[in-house]
């Protein structure tokens, strides 16, 4: 009966072993991708898919507004890991727009005054607004 134990256990470690030894393989094998021919991602390379994190940090380091009325904003466009992001999409994967709306809140009110406005008229020409609009450039 001891030949038999013997005989069992060394069975069930062989076993163990092709187990883990198949898992190890599975596990490296390249990963098919979800992708289709229809998703941009398709057409990227994998350094440009792996390098690719949702999400977009935006700092405003400052804001000033000049004596003539000239508007800037410093600001700083991150990953969710730090890393820098380009604007423009030219240095680092897509490109991110950003507008600002610059408004203060006079002292006593809740509500905002846009620095920035443009007239909106409604579609069947009767009635006109002034609506808060953002800036760009």
């Amino acid at each position: 009966m001891h030949g038999l134990f013997k005989m069992r256990l060394s069975y069930s470690i062989v076993v163990a072993l092709a187990v883990i030894a198949g898992a190890a393989v599975l596990s490296s094998a390249p990963k098919k991708t979800v992708l289709t021919p229809r998703d941009k991602a398709y057409y990227a390379d994998q350094n440009t898919i792996n390098f690719v994190r949702p999400g977009l940090i935006m700092k405003v380091l400052a804001a000033n507004i000049a004596a003539d009325g000239t508007l800037s904003v410093d600001y700083k466009l991150t990953d969710t890991k730090g890393l820098g992001l380009d604007r423009l999409g030219i240095t680092t994967p897509g490109s991110v727009s950003i507008s600002f709306l610059v408004a203060y809140i006079p002292k006593g009110e809740t509500q905002y005054v846009s620095y920035i406005t443009r007239q909106r008229t409604s579609t069947d020409g009767k009635n006109t607004v002034t609506q808060a609009t953002g800036e760009n450039t």
